[in-house]
């Protein structure tokens, strides 16, 4: 029996569409890129981006933009239209323009750096009309070209403006509707040249340059830290586990089974139901009892919604949507879309973006089935099931040469005054893995991806061993290793990943003062997953207690 879950042709299609959603999006984040890189760098920093932009480290921040731009609402939409319309062609040419026609106007000032550049630059901007002009003739919605029919796709695109207020279109918001942009035409500037470099609309363009100028420096810094990164590698398994492996040796002996030969009748029978059911979760149900996996760990069960419902009570279910990676041993579950099917987790190849699994009832019979990871929740999936297997193996983290023995700490002492309610709790910073490199010091995140992005069971972001936490300079640089004592005995072993700030700005009204946050009640902010809570001493097992003193080790880069 073929199921809607395995309409191969449907699949494909909802593949191709998020492929060229993807692509298109990588491309406005590119041409970001490039127009702030032109801006700082007196037109010449586009051709870098274009450098970057074709290796494997640039490419994951491509990656990365266009899943920034893919959960913004609305953003796809617009994204898309553009591309289609052939505006981001058209824009990345202008870029191309600008970088070429400022580097002669720059030479031709005889300034290389400084305000010497600035003046070459803008003489560059002076020259770069004709010659844009040219480049964009086959622009859409350019009333000079005579070769193309009127495009209407950059009106028809509509850009949100919240629930209680009607849409605009780009156009508009671009120029062109006094109402809502920042007044003038900015898109016909755009097509006409590079004489937007010297009009009234900079506020907009120096918007866009930010943006695109903050992916380019966490490429940069992505280069240098993925350089020496394996790109063939597979998700390290967190947890070892016997029956896990028994249970895919199990699913492996039955590839091949079919509903025509009828040697799928098994599975069914073993729960008590007819050969014409469907039997993709008897068959992982059937895995699980021949693999002797007790019921507690996986159930008996013929329903996927039976096997999704106990997975969550038990809470070791992963919803798509977080950054759990899958292990071998693990549960994948459709579950959305009008989709209901279950398999078994082979590998996760993550430089590959593919994951391998074993499936029973896929296309009427057993088989071993490749996805791409990154299209598996436009497909139903809705995430994965990771059994309580008893035999499990903690990997054990590899303290290295870079790292003391925690609790063994040499170094300067910073005494914590008592009676004053001072480091009585602690925070969650957020999930490192979810921060940009731009916005906690690159270094350690780069440093702490290159050691296998490691987190505790609890989910606690760990490096060589250590907590990675937020605190204020008081207590030394970041980067330092510090241990910090507990007033129940506890010594917490940290790295300081970020600096806590004592002043006040725009994004943190209420700064700390030297101790902390909360007039120094809060000195430690923990980064990791949402499983460790808003109050992380009580998943530390330390609510009640507070800080008595800290010693610091120095840095982890000596």
């Amino acid at each position: 029996m073929q199921q809607q879950d395995n309409d191969d042709s449907y699949v494909a299609k909802k593949n191709q569409e998020k492929e060229d959603q993807k692509e298109a999006n990588k491309k406005a984040v590119k041409v970001a890129a490039k127009t702030a890189a032109n801006y700082f760098t007196g037109g010449q920093g586009g051709a870098i981006v274009d450098k970057l932009a074709n290796t494997k480290a640039g490419e994951k921040v491509l990656d990365r933009g266009a899943k920034l731009l893919d959960k913004a609402p609305g953003a796809n939409k617009v994204t898309k239209q553009l591309n289609d319309s052939g505006a981001l062609d058209a824009a990345d040419k202008a870029n191309d323009m600008v970088g070429s026609v400022s580097g002669q106007g720059a030479a031709g000032a005889g300034a290389a750096t400084g305000a010497g550049a600035a003046t070459g630059a803008e003489a560059a901007a002076n020259q770069a009309p004709n010659q844009a002009e040219g480049a964009l003739s086959k622009a859409p919605n350019n009333p000079n070209n005579k070769d193309m029919p009127q495009s209407d796709a950059i009106n028809d695109i509509e850009t949100p403006t919240g629930d209680d207020g009607p849409q605009s279109s780009l156009l508009d918001f671009l120029g062109g509707n006094k109402e809502s942009s920042l007044g003038g035409d900015l898109l016909s500037d755009l097509i006409s040249g590079v004489s937007f470099f010297k009009s009234t609309k900079f506020k907009l363009i120096m918007a866009g340059a930010f943006f695109g100028f903050i992916l380019l420096a966490g490429a940069i810094m992505a280069v240098a830290s993925d350089e020496s990164s394996n790109s063939s590698s597979t998700a390290s398994a967190a947890t070892k586990s016997v029956q896990g492996a028994n249970l895919l040796k199990t699913a492996e002996s039955q590839l091949g089974n079919n509903e025509a030969a009828g040697t799928h009748a098994k599975y069914l029978s073993f729960l008590g139901f007819p050969a014409s059911a469907h039997w993709c979760a008897a068959f992982v149900s059937w895995c699980a009892n021949e693999a002797g996996i007790d019921q507690q760990v996986i159930p008996h069960t013929a329903a996927v919604s039976t096997f999704l419902s106990y997975f969550q009570k038990q809470g070791t279910f992963k919803s798509i949507s977080s950054d759990y990676k899958p292990i071998p041993g693990d549960l994948i579950i459709w579950k959305a879309m009008g989709r209901s099917h279950i398999g078994i987790v082979k590998e996760y190849l993550v430089a590959d973006d593919r994951l391998i699994t074993i499936e029973g009832n896929s296309s009427d019979a057993v088989r071993q089935n490749t996805y791409t990871f990154s299209t598996l929740q436009s497909q139903g999936v809705v995430g994965f099931a990771h059994p309580n297997y008893p035999d499990y193996e903690e990997e054990e983290e590899e303290e290295t040469e870079n790292s003391s023995s925690p609790g063994n700490l040499n170094g300067k002492t910073i005494n914590v005054p008592q009676g004053r309610g001072l480091g009585i709790f602690a925070t969650r910073e957020g999930d490192l893995a979810k921060i940009s490199l731009c916005c906690t010091p690159g270094r350690i995140k780069a440093l702490w991806i290159k050691e296998g992005s490691k987190y505790d069971k609890k989910g606690f972001s760990k490096l060589y061993g250590r907590y990675m936490v937020a605190t204020t300079d008081t207590f030394g640089l970041d980067g330092d290793k510090i241990d910090f004592y507990m007033s129940n005995g506890t010594v917490l072993h940290v790295i300081k990943t970020d600096e806590k700030s004592q002043k006040k700005t725009s994004y943190d009204p209420h700064p700390a003062n030297k101790w902390g946050h909360n007039n120094g009640q809060c000195i430690l902010e923990f980064f990791g997953k949402p499983t460790i809570g808003n109050s992380p001493y009580t998943a530390l097992g330390l609510r009640g207690t507070h800080v008595v003193k800290a010693v610091n080790g120095g840095s982890i880069f000596k």
